[in-house]
């Protein structure tokens, strides 16, 4: 995963591994709905002040027609 990033006046770019653990909820067709945790291991090059770790989350409803 390499990202480009803005932190105030600094941009820099940034490459990592992401690993994506979550929970899923299959109710009766067609809907279901997931939450997920995503930790972002990563390296930051030029001001990314090298090596850090970054948290995202999130959660949803999907609907299947």
């Amino acid at each position: 995963m390499i990202q480009y990033r803005r932190s105030g006046q600094n941009d820099y770019i940034a490459i990592g591994l992401r690993a994506v653990g979550g929970l899923l909820f299959d109710f009766k067709n067609p809907l279901d709905a997931f939450i997920e945790v995503a930790g972002v291991p990563e390296y930051g090059f030029g001001n990314g002040n090298g090596f850090g770790i970054a948290l995202n989350a999130s959660a949803g409803v999907r609907y299947y027609f």
